[in-house]
């Protein structure tokens, strides 16, 4: 764990009666660890999939993995339990089929983390809208606003 190197009883300011942190302190980011369920990562996948994503996201469900899915399950659930279960998903643009990305849990996660911590949002708001978070875990940042 870091800490801030300074002595704790210099490391506020006093205006009048309000002491705030010292403007060099205030910056100081710590990490924090959250944790996601399943049923969060499901929800995630299918509202980008089926709803938010859907102007500018496909998904290739023609490869090898999709060829047991179950007839009654919709594609994006199925998507969201081949990465649950460690398999890869591959996605396109849909205006250019030939532009394609590979999405992982690991990079969903990543995807998520990043997000959370630059919009200051939590798991609740990523699930009501995921669009940014899963932008961030192809990209690393928002490209179809």
């Amino acid at each position: 764990m870091n800490f801030i190197k300074a002595d704790p009883a210099q490391m506020h300011k006093t205006h009048g009666i309000v002491h705030e942190l010292k403007k060099d302190l205030k910056g100081t980011a710590f990490e924090v660890r959250t944790q996601i369920t399943a049923e969060e990562i499901e929800d995630i996948i299918v509202a980008e999939l089926e709803g938010m994503g859907a102007y500018w996201c496909g998904i290739d469900n023609t490869l090898e993995d999709w060829k047991n899915a179950p007839k009654d399950l919709p594609v994006a659930q199925y998507a969201a339990a081949l990465l649950l279960a460690g398999k890869a998903i591959m996605l396109y643009d849909i205006e250019d089929e030939d532009e394609t990305w590979i999405l992982t849990l690991q990079g969903l996660l990543d995807g998520i983390g990043r997000f959370m911590a630059q919009e200051k949002v939590g798991i609740d708001s990523i699930v009501d809208e995921p669009d940014g978070a899963f932008q961030f875990a192809l990209f690393g940042k928002i490209v179809y606003a």
